[in-house]
């Protein structure tokens, strides 16, 4: 019995013993492979990242040239000294510390420079590549960095040609501090014997470590030039386009794993090679943990086994915690920084409208102001497709007029339809109440998406859209609208598809019209958070009619008044001011020139007096010295931000609040959902989002200031 009993027990440690083996071996060769996967993860984001923050500042300064190009193509004169002084005022609305020179080569090599530079004859400039390349590709050129060698500064070239009628006038060239790129070369953090450069797409280094290896002379030091062909695998890395990483015996005879990323404003990579000792530091502590781990037996197996698998489990949440973080840190980014240009661009083409008294002018500002608030339309449609995704899309009831959104629609789109040849027909129903309770944001969005829809898809014909109620209660109708079109028409089988997110149909026909594919499913998200109803029927290749619906309750049952145009749209006159204030003070501070700039001039015919501050630090300093009725105050901004320089205005009553700057109004590009409520939580007055809405940024000065001190102009007035 003692004897089974023994043997029993040799079998059942033996069996312990193998399954401990047998499991810490697994756990080795999993955890290894996690340890590797998550590290080329993380080195590959590192290198990405910091090639996005240079592919940022890149084209942000090309977007600055183009943006340039496109007013000298509209100004058309290109007499050197007109031209020579023009730039010189361009420049100044620039950052100098940034912009070295802006300049504009002609094809015979006259060149009309900012810094006062007149060429000899002896450089044929018409040759640079930088002349060369931007006359060849039609778009904006960013050149590779170069090394003054007297300033020991970084210079990059960012050139445009400009074409008139199809004649080339020339190429528009900025020459920039690049010391941006270089800084964020320097502050990358990587472990001990590790580090990152610089390279262009012909190979040359732009930055290194080393300094041997650095510009010299008027050349680089190419990868190519090493002896032994040290840098053959990283060579091929760089023309793979697939691969990411490679392992290469470096220079200084260690190997390290070399990770690549490429700046999509000019043709550079960053590189990071990472020392093999550190990339193997965590696999030779796994080893050490496993040994350990082995003699402590089937107790700590088991621990270990519970730790795996929960961490397992939680893992996945973990990800999509942290995806979903970066999802919104993104979201937001982009709102700013894409919404930044746009306020810049659309602001200044409302100044172009106001002002100009050319028909030809004022045509083409108009079709800019079309075309930036299409991207803006864009922007948002992705915007809201994410808020909805994450369950943030929230519905915002109160009063409105049926009226105006009426005639929204036909502002908005009959001018669309009419320049495509299409009839457009709106037919309203007589008994629709004046008023109503809803989110009538929201409806106007799910009316534009439907009708953008039919106009896309029609390419002649008519868009019908009828617009009705149906009686449920005294206080309570069913809202509903149908467009039907004379277009392509959807497939049967497609019809289920074109309410899912970014899904285009039939794309082989489609391919010419434009869009994100996010607009019908925004619509039947906004109608399923409504309550609503959405029905499509088509014929395809005859048209198509979309209906939808929704509950709303009844504030005046007034009838609509039906305009006596009829189906006509009525187009909104040029805008005029709807107060006058000469006696407030107001101060504008942001970072950016031209924001200040715009403001300023947006609020020109209300006789608001206007200061501006390009820093928080600049504020607080004018605030001590005048008093401000309303300040509009910038969040993200160097040094002191928005946020930062109004708590110092709270916090200082006696020297800000008593002088009666306590009246502070957030103006930025973060559109995000919460937004709003979170500047207003900061202790902010009220939020305006940019683009800036003339009449939104009036309606705030309404809310905010006394009665006494504005004088209202009525509509009837203007």
């Amino acid at each position: 019995m003692k004897e089974t009993k023994r043997k029993f027990i040799k079998i059942i440690s033996l069996i312990c013993i193998a399954c401990i083996s047998t499991t810490a071996i697994i756990g080795f060769i999993f955890s290894k492979k996690q340890i590797e996967t998550r590290s080329i993860n993380n080195y590959q984001q590192i290198a990405a990242t910091n090639a996005e923050k240079i592919s940022a500042w890149m084209g942000e300064k090309g977007a600055i040239v183009e943006s340039v190009s496109r007013t000298l193509v509209i100004k058309n004169d290109f007499d050197i000294d007109l031209l020579r002084n023009y730039l010189t005022e361009m420049k100044k609305a620039f950052d100098d510390e940034v912009f070295c020179d802006l300049y504009f080569t002609y094809p015979d090599n006259k060149m009309a420079c900012t810094n006062g530079f007149v060429p000899d004859g002896t450089i044929q400039f018409v040759q640079r590549p930088w002349y060369k390349k931007a006359v060849l590709s039609g778009e904006v050129h960013y050149e590779s960095p170069y090394l003054d060698l007297d300033t020991k500064n970084y210079i990059v070239t960012v050139s445009k040609a400009i074409v008139v009628d199809g004649k080339l006038k020339g190429v528009l060239a900025a020459d920039l501090y690049a010391n941006q790129i270089t800084s964020v070369m320097d502050s990358i953090s990587l472990p001990k014997n590790s580090y990152a450069m610089l390279i262009d797409s012909n190979l040359g280094i732009v930055t290194h470590p080393n300094e041997k290896y650095l510009y010299r002379n008027g050349k680089y030091t190419k990868l190519d030039m090493f002896e032994n062909q040290v840098y053959l695998p990283l060579m091929q890395l760089v023309k793979k386009p697939g691969d990411n990483y490679t392992w290469n015996l470096d220079y200084d005879n260690n190997k390290r794993i070399f990770f690549k990323a490429k700046v999509n404003s000019g043709d550079y990579y960053v590189i990071i090679g990472i020392d093999e000792k550190q990339w193997n530091r965590e696999y030779y502590d796994l080893i050490r943990f496993y040994i350990g781990a082995m003699s402590l037996l089937s107790l700590i197996i088991g621990i270990i086994n519970v730790n795996v698998f929960t961490k397992e489990l939680i893992k996945p949440v973990h990800k999509a915690e942290v995806a979903s973080k970066a999802k919104s840190q993104f979201l937001s980014s982009m709102s700013h920084e894409i919404r930044t240009p746009i306020n810049a661009i659309l602001g200044m083409n409302e100044l172009i409208l106001r002002e100009s008294t050319s028909e030809n002018i004022t045509e083409y500002a108009e079709n800019i102001s079309t075309a930036g608030k299409t991207l803006l339309g864009l922007i948002s449609d992705i915007l809201d497709m994410s808020k909805i995704e994450a369950g943030k899309m929230a519905i915002e009831n109160h009063p409105y007029s049926v009226e105006e959104i009426i005639e929204d629609i036909k502002n908005t789109h009959s001018t669309v339809a009419k320049a495509k040849g299409l009839s457009f027909f709106v037919n309203v129903d007589k008994r629709l109440p004046s008023s109503l309770y809803g989110d009538d944001l929201r409806i106007k969005e799910i009316f534009n998406n439907v009708i953008s829809n039919a106009i896309k898809y029609t390419k002649e014909g008519s868009v019908t859209v009828n617009v009705g109620c149906e009686i449920i209660s005294s206080e309570t109708i069913k809202f509903f609208c149908s467009v039907t079109d004379t277009g392509i028409g959807i497939k049967e089988q497609d019809i289920a598809k074109i309410t899912k997110a970014f899904e285009r149909v039939d794309i082989a026909k489609n391919r010419y019209v434009e869009g994100t594919g996010l607009g019908m499913s925004i619509v039947s998200n906004l109608l399923a958070l409504m309550d609503g109803k959405l029905e499509i029927k088509s014929k395809y290749g005859e048209g198509t009619e979309v209906y939808f619906s929704v509950l709303q309750k009844v504030i005046d049952a007034t009838p609509i008044k039906v305009n006596k145009t009829g189906n006509k749209a009525l187009f909104k006159p040029r805008y005029k001011n709807t107060i006058k204030a000469p006696g407030l003070n107001v101060l504008v501070v942001d970072d950016k020139e031209i924001n200040c700039k715009i403001l300023k001039k947006l609020l020109e015919p209300t006789e608001i007096k206007v200061d501006v501050a390009l820093s928080g630090e600049e504020a607080l300093e004018k605030c001590k010295e005048k008093k401000y009725h309303m300040i509009f105050m910038d969040h993200m901004m160097p040094g002191m931000d928005g946020i930062e320089t109004l708590n110092c205005i709270l916090e200082n009553k006696e020297l800000y609040r008593d002088n009666g700057s306590s009246t502070v109004i957030a103006i930025t590009a973060n559109a995000v959902k919460g937004a709003k409520e979170e500047y207003l939580e900061k202790g902010f007055s009220d939020y305006l989002s940019k683009p800036v809405d003339t009449r939104m940024l009036e309606r705030i000065i309404i809310k905010h200031m006394p009665e006494d001190a504005l004088e209202v102009i009525e509509e009837e007035q203007q």
